[in-house]
């Protein structure tokens, strides 16, 4: 079901990983691949990760905001085309 006003999931989602990649690597300093210190891959990963899960959750909570406020408005103009007849 596609709601007005919210952008589509693709472009929703290709966004969110655009939005991932530039802050974890900003926050992290990702070595380039190939590098020599895995430890340092691994403590960059565990970053990137904690990053990307927060975020995650973050939007998550604001999706479902703007969706519950566009479920509300709906119902708000339903109720209220009843109530003109």
């Amino acid at each position: 079901m596609r709601i007005p006003g919210l952008p589509r999931r693709d472009a929703a989602l290709r966004d969110l990983a655009d939005a991932l990649a530039t802050e974890a690597a900003a926050i992290t300093g990702l070595p380039a691949p190939g590098s020599d210190d895995p430890v340092a891959q691994l403590g960059s990963v565990r970053a990137a990760l904690a990053v990307t899960a927060e975020m995650i959750a973050n939007l998550t909570l604001y999706m479902n905001k703007v969706r519950q406020a566009a479920i509300t408005r709906e119902i708000i103009e339903v109720v209220s085309g009843a109530e003109a007849l």
